[in-house]
């Protein structure tokens, strides 16, 4: 790793998360806490050469936490991120993908449009995420019979369905 001046803040944000997670707490405390500090390094790793690994890694860390409570400003800021990484080419693994998929998937008052964004995101890459949690959440939705993303992952859905019984 490069020793950079945002090398202190990711070992302290690792630090933390593994903390919440020994003592049971929710994130929802501590990611809205966390938010602006971890938004703000996005922006200046984004302006300056920072390593491209650790600000993958910060811009994931912060799109899934803005997601957290599927308000419509943490969407927002999880959306603006990603097309902040797209434009300066940090694509996202497939598993980093599908879990911020999966996150994005669960929101129920909104628009879809994160979710939607990452599906064409990770299809462009000719990734394949889960299509059973995009399923889910397209169906939950009122869209066309003849929308291309739901034909698609029905397609997706029955074949993996019937590859099962074969």
């Amino acid at each position: 790793m490069h020793p950079g001046p945002h090398k202190p803040f990711l070992l302290a944000l690792a630090l933390k998360l593994e903390q919440v997670g020994r003592i049971g707490t929710t994130m929802d405390a501590y990611a809205s806490s966390c938010m602006p500090s971890t938004l703000l390094l996005f922006q200046m790793c984004s302006k300056k050469r920072c390593v491209f690994f650790e600000i993958r890694i910060v811009g994931s860390t912060l799109v899934e936490g803005a997601m957290i409570n599927y308000t419509s400003e943490g969407m927002q800021i999880a959306q603006d991120t990603l097309v902040a990484m797209t434009q300066r080419n940090l694509v996202l693994t497939a598993r980093m993908g599908s879990d911020l998929l999966r996150i994005a998937a669960g929101e129920k008052t909104g628009g879809y449009t994160t979710a939607n964004y990452l599906w064409d995101l990770m299809q462009s890459r000719r990734l394949t995420p889960n299509v059973d949690v995009y399923f889910k959440g397209l169906k939950e939705r009122e869209i066309p019979e003849d929308d291309p993303r739901l034909i698609y992952v029905s397609c997706c859905v029955r074949d993996k369905f019937i590859s099962r019984f074969r």
